[in-house]
C-alpha cells in the first residue's frame, strides 16, 4: 500500500505544521516588545496571503515581510504602545475609587483597549499587503475600526484573549503552556484573518 502524501490526512499535518512553525516565529520576534508591530504584521501577511490562495514559504515569507515593514510598523506600534499605557493606566487608576467613578474609569480603560487593539490589527494587516504612508495607514485603520465595528469586535477579542487569559487565569495556563507556546496565539490570528480578508478584500480584490 502507497502513502499519498496529498491526501486528506497529509494536508492537515503539513497545515498544523505551518502554524506551529508560523506560532514560534512570532513568538520569538516579539520577545523584544518594540518588534511586536512588525512581527504581528508578519503574521497577519502570511496569514491573509494563505487564506487567499497566495501559499508561500512560512519562514521565508515571514521574514520578508518582518523585514520590507519593520520601519513603518515599528512607528505604528510605538504610538499604539503610549495609547495601550495610558489605557493601563486608566485601569490601575480606576482601583483607587469605587463605586460609580470606578465603572465609569474601567469602561472606558475597555472600550479604548477595543479601539486601540483593532487600530493595530488593520495597521499591521494593512501594511503587509497594501502600499501606504504611515498616516494613511493610520487614517485608514481608524476609519475601518469603526465602519466595519461587528467585525473590529470579534477581531480584537480574538487576539487578545491569549495574553489576557495569562493575566486572569494564570492558575490555568500552567497546564496549557505547550498549547499556548506552539499554537493557540496563531490559532487566533489565523481566524482574524478569515476576517481580516473580508474586509480588505475591496481593496485587494477577490482572491485566487
Amino acid at each position: 500500500m502507497k502513502l499519498d502524501l496529498n491526501g486528506r490526512f497529509f494536508e492537515i499535518a503539513s497545515k498544523i505544521a505551518d502554524l506551529i512553525e508560523l506560532n514560534l516565529l512570532f513568538i520569538l520576534t516579539s520577545l523584544p516588545i518594540f518588534t511586536i508591530g512588525a512581527s504581528t504584521c508578519a503574521t497577519m501577511t502570511v496569514l491573509i496571503r494563505d487564506v487567499r490562495g497566495d501559499k508561500r514559504p512560512i519562514a521565508k515569507s515571514y521574514f520578508k515581510a518582518f523585514g520590507e515593514n519593520f520601519g513603518k510598523t515599528t512607528v505604528m506600534w510605538i504610538i499604539d504602545l503610549v495609547f495601550l499605557s495610558a489605557i493601563l493606566f486608566d485601569y490601575m487608576l480606576a482601583g483607587g475609587f469605587g463605586g460609580i467613578v470606578r465603572i465609569a474609569l474601567r469602561s472606558a480603560a475597555a472600550a479604548g483597549l477595543i479601539v486601540v487593539g483593532s487600530l493595530v490589527i488593520y495597521e499591521m494587516s494593512w501594511t503587509g499587503l497594501i502600499e501606504n504612508s504611515i498616516g494613511e495607514i493610520m487614517r485608514n485603520s481608524l476609519i475601518l475600526t469603526f465602519s466595519r465595528a461587528p467585525y473590529s469586535l470579534l477581531m480584537t477579542a480574538l487576539w487578545i484573549s491569549p495574553p489576557l487569559m495569562m493575566y486572569f487565569a494564570p492558575e490555568f495556563l500552567k497546564f496549557t503552556v505547550p498549547v499556548y507556546i506552539f499554537i493557540w496565539p496563531v490559532l487566533m490570528a489565523l481566524a482574524d484573518a478569515y476576517l481580516m480578508e473580508r474586509v480588505l478584500r475591496p481593496y485587494l480584490g477577490e482572491p485566487e
